[in-house]
């Protein structure tokens, strides 16, 4: 590159336009989507930390000749091209291409050289945000003048601290030895794992209990296994999760809110907005959702009876609920019909359809050539909308299995390294040599999900900063829907097939990876603890250990048809996790999945045949009206900025925006349509 006068970093953002955000949509009505990028990425060509700082310097420098020159238009250009290159190194680096300590000394300077110019353009006033484009709100937050740069890195610290300690309880603190009448009930394909010197060893971690409790009809092995679990989250992931509220409210009251989850909840819809319309907002959905778990929960309560149980008992919640729903075993069946890679292969294409694209193989693009590893898979997407001649958008890197020798546990994600190309990781575990890798349900779930994130990133016209200044609830949409059309029973009837016989699966196996009223239970107490942690419910600066977590049990509660039990922490279930990764802002999921049922319901109409609900949800014409209406659509991408206090403009200079999406309808959340009227029929 240095030979030649290149520069790969330089390439790789061509295709990145912040200005063109700004253009009226009239002036883009037809025009040509966004450039995208001619080839795959090659990780050798941008591997080198020096070719980083070139880039970013080169740019830097134009940028204070535009200043000098009193050039704003090409200084703005400028500046969004070195904040570009920031981003798509710091990418980079996160996913190990850029790696070492010069690259760490590399990403420091960039860094510093970005923060000193977006200082200078702030100051002098023609730096504005909300209009100025391709700078993320978040990185003006850290230039402003409230002195907010230090708690934002307290706050990082913070969180990096909770999530190892959350990581080494979900793990497990105890060894627990069972014999093998202690685990009637349970599948041998899912003992087997702990079976040494013809005794059972289990960990006391999350996998543990997402394999036992679920199939374990031994009632006081169920009980040890959840108070083994559960006793590992004690006072010292308490004081990490204190440690992290305070700094978070901290925070929040130097950026002008009066907690972290009013700071997080502004950007979203209107009803969920504020943490009193999230709450009533939660209420309501607990309000519609308890009839539909009436049933199997009265079903649930009689079995407990049966076995000498006052009431249905916390510990044993689960297992119930799997004997009473069939939920669990039907899952463990289905997983015989979704060998990884070809069921992987099926989903996309049902994805594709669903979106007007095609995902094209392009196999010989990994090994040590091209720098990805063998568990990774280059695939070209193609537009295949009416009337644009199979144009390329891009590329999707999907990383199918974790590195053998990686010691590093990766949750799914996706993710945009550069414009064009998202590398999408899945992180499975591998199979042993010569074995055909099986998904579970939620495996395939998470793996539509991520797609749908894919999908949206490629497809989306505007630049990377807008795509990450979205509101969570439109930027998690496109990927929930995917979530959601991919547990379908006549989707899940396209891509799944026998490992061995290639038939479908039964009907009845079909219909176990639709979410049930259970799921959403388990969702909204979870919710519930994030939402009430990081609002006015909960002071953290008077709180101790103890007390956060009774009030965090006292959340949970709130939406439990059960009692806790008194070895349970919130933090154990999906609480922690959310607390770790969204904070109060697990409300926009939920949005989420209420838009994406009454999508499929409305498109579905009346059509009751499982083959023709299929055929009107993978049809080109409801692929356009997607693509139209959510995935290419160019959203606001300085509407975060001027929501929050210590950026706003004089809004006579810089207009608040309302938020991209139509109000949520009232037919989201009422009794006879979308979930709640799908969930009491399923019932």
């Amino acid at each position: 590159q240095v030979l030649g006068r290149q520069n790969a970093f330089e390439e790789l953002i061509k295709v990145d336009r912040p200005n063109a955000a700004l253009q009226d949509a009239s002036k883009r009505a037809g025009a040509a989507r966004h450039d995208s990028p001619s080839e795959a990425l090659n990780l050798h060509d941008v591997s080198s930390g020096i070719m980083w700082l070139e880039a970013c310097s080169r740019s830097s420098a134009a940028a204070d000749r535009a200043v000098a020159r009193q050039n704003q238009s090409l200084a703005e250009e400028q500046l969004a091209k070195l904040s570009s290159l920031v981003t798509v190194g710091n990418q980079l680096a996160a996913a190990g291409v850029l790696r070492g300590p010069f690259a760490s000394l590399v990403r420091v300077t960039v860094q510093n050289m970005l923060s000193k110019r977006v200082k200078s353009g702030m100051k002098a006033g023609w730096l504005l945000p909300g209009k100025t484009p391709g700078i993320t709100a978040g990185f003006l937050l850290r230039q402003g003048e409230n002195k907010s740069a230090g708690l934002f890195a307290r706050e990082e610290r913070a969180s990096a601290a909770f999530e190892r300690a959350l990581t080494a309880s979900f793990q497990g603190r105890r060894t627990l030895t069972f014999k093998e009448s202690e685990l009637v009930g349970v599948p041998e394909a899912l003992s087997k794992v702990w079976l040494k010197r013809g005794q059972y060893q289990l960990p006391s971690g999350r996998d543990s209990i997402n394999r036992l409790m679920p199939f374990c009809g031994n009632e006081e092995a169920r009980q040890k296994l959840f108070d083994a679990y559960y006793d590992g989250f004690g006072g010292q992931l308490d004081a990490a999760a204190l440690t992290l509220l305070r700094a978070r409210k901290e925070l929040a009251e130097k950026l002008g809110f009066a907690s972290w989850a009013e700071y997080q909840l502004r950007p979203l819809a209107d009803v969920a907005s504020h943490p009193a319309r999230a709450r009533e907002f939660l209420d309501l959905c607990w309000a519609r959702l308890q009839p539909c778990m009436a049933p199997k929960l009265k079903k649930m309560q009689e079995l407990a009876s049966l076995q000498g149980m006052d009431s249905l008992e916390h510990a044993h919640e689960q297992y119930f609920e799997s004997v009473v729903t069939g939920q669990e075993p039907n899952s463990l069946k289905l997983a015989e019909y979704l060998p990884a890679e070809a069921a992987l292969r099926r989903l996309m294409d049902v994805i594709g359809s669903a979106s007007n694209i095609r995902f094209q193989s392009l196999s010989s693009h990994q090994g040590w050539k091209t720098g990805w590893h063998s568990g990774t898979r280059c695939f070209e997407v193609i537009d295949e909308a009416p009337h644009t001649d199979g144009r390329h958008l891009g590329y999707v890197y999907i990383n199918l299995f974790t590195q053998r020798f990686s010691s590093k546990s990766l949750a799914p994600g996706a993710v945009i390294l550069a414009p064009g190309h998202v590398y999408l990781g899945l992180n499975l575990q591998a199979p042993s040599w010569g074995a055909t890798k099986i998904l579970t349900p939620a495996d395939l779930t998470t793996a539509a999900h991520e797609l749908g994130h894919a999908v949206h990133m490629l497809c989306m016209e505007g630049c990377m900063q807008q795509f990450h200044d979205l509101p969570l609830d439109v930027a998690e949409l496109p990927s929930v829907f995917m979530e959601v059309l991919a547990t379908q029973p006549s989707v899940v009837e396209k891509y799944a097939r026998h490992h061995a016989s290639e038939s479908a699966p039964e009907s009845s196996l079909s219909g176990c990876m639709q979410n049930s009223p259970f799921f959403y239970a388990k969702k909204l107490r979870n919710l519930s603890v994030g939402l009430g942690l990081h609002s006015e419910e909960f002071d953290p600066h008077s709180a101790t250990p103890r007390t956060l977590r009774e009030a965090s049990i006292q959340m949970w509660q709130r939406y439990s048809p059960v009692k806790a039990d008194p070895h349970f922490s919130p933090f154990g279930d999906d609480a922690g996790g959310l607390m770790a990764t969204v904070g109060a802002n697990g409300v926009a999921y939920l949005l989420c999945y209420l838009r994406a049922e009454l999508m499929l319901q409305a498109a579905k109409g009346k059509t009751r045949s499982r083959s023709q609900e299929a055929a009107r949800w993978l049809n080109p014409e409801f692929a356009g009206q997607l693509r139209l209406q959510l995935l290419d659509k160019s959203f606001p991408g300085q509407r975060l900025a001027t929501l929050l206090p210590s950026l706003a403009t004089e809004p006579s200079i810089v207009p608040k925006l309302p938020h991209p999406l139509p109000a949520l309808p009232a037919a989201a959340t009422g009794a006879e349509s979308g979930l709640f009227a799908r969930l009491s029929n399923k019932n």
